[in-house]
């Protein structure tokens, strides 16, 4: 379980970054972040070595229909957003599965996450092929 400030920081609340293994792509889940109410899944290409159709994302939200990439590349910025029909925010609570696979690595992580506007988030984690979890508190 993890806790992202609502508030404070330069730009707001904060965001969870969770890496595959070889840090390779990154989900940021964010909490505040922009502005209250911010709440954003999205994914970045983190190594050189990324790009278009090298790791596929899976991102399946529960009431969603699911989505899948296949264009996740190294310095593009924040691509293959989940909640591309509301203008990128989702709604707390929320439950989803994200996913990237790169070859034979596959790194899964099932999420529940709950916040308001301007307070704090909380977000429930299992997962398969985590290479690290960090929360970031500008």
């Amino acid at each position: 379980m993890f806790t992202i400030p609502g508030s404070g920081g330069s730009a707001g609340g904060g965001y969870l970054q969770l890496t595959t293994p070889n840090n390779h792509a990154a989900l940021f889940l964010t909490c505040n972040y922009g502005f209250p109410g911010d709440n954003e899944a999205f994914w970045f290409a983190t190594a050189p070595s990324v790009t278009a159709g090298t790791v596929k994302i899976f991102n399946v939200v529960d009431g969603r229909t699911p989505q899948m990439f296949a264009d996740l590349q190294y310095n593009s910025g924040g691509q293959d957003r989940a909640f591309a029909n509301t203008s990128f925010q989702g709604t707390w609570p929320y439950h989803a599965v994200f996913s990237a696979v790169e070859g034979a690595n596959v790194s899964r992580f099932d999420v529940t996450v709950f916040g308001s506007a301007g307070g704090p988030c909380t977000v429930l984690l299992y997962s398969f092929g985590l290479g690290s979890a960090s929360v970031i508190h500008p």
